[in-house]
């Protein structure tokens, strides 16, 4: 959670010499998590290139909309153009995957999803990859947000024909991180957050 109401963060940031690069530098220097996530909102500051230039991988969620696959196309690949000299500072970029998300059943989102798969919006610009997998817009995950709760936990189980939050989970997991083992039981197990 954020300890910075007021937003100093963003300011020392983009003051400090070696302020984008900074939190990569440090998170080198943790060796007793297997993964870090890091979590930010959507829009282009400090914060955000300081997350992109300390990320291995970089995720960005895309709801199935052409006005969303448009500003990916536009404002994400724009910022990681603009932050690619950072490689000279000891922070280069991650590949970048993108994750259809709150999927519908209208034939709009079908179509626009199809459309990024393909990956037609940006072949030129590098390696980006649309994933396989696909974050379903039901209820449970709204719910789960509410209940802070994690969506493996709150929905290991569905009916029906949408997989359940705990299959999408471990098929995210799994297309994102293929080197870790995870199997069927590693989401029950009662550490896991």
């Amino acid at each position: 959670m954020s300890d910075d109401p007021v937003g100093r963060l963003q300011d020392w940031i983009l003051h400090t010499p070696d302020g984008r690069v900074r939190l990569r530098h440090t998170l080198e220097q943790v060796d007793f998590y297997d993964v870090t996530i890091i979590d930010t909102q959507g829009a282009v500051g400090p914060l955000q290139d300081a997350a992109v230039c300390a990320a291995q991988v970089l995720l960005s969620p895309i709801p199935p909309e052409i006005l969303s696959a448009r500003e990916f196309a536009r404002g994400t690949l724009g910022m990681l153009d603009r932050l690619r000299p950072m490689q000279f500072l000891g922070a280069p970029l991650g590949p970048l995957y993108g994750v259809i998300n709150r999927m519908d059943r209208a034939g709009e989102a079908g179509r626009i999803a199809a459309e990024l798969q393909r990956e037609s919006f940006a072949p030129s610009r590098g390696a980006i990859r649309i994933l396989d997998t696909v974050i379903p817009s039901t209820v449970a995950y709204r719910e789960a947000a509410t209940a802070r709760m994690p969506i493996h936990r709150y929905e290991p189980r569905r009916r029906g024909p949408t997989p359940s939050g705990r299959d999408v989970m471990l098929s995210l997991v799994r297309e994102l991180l293929p080197h870790l083992s995870i199997d069927e039981t590693t989401l029950d197990d009662s550490r896991v957050a």
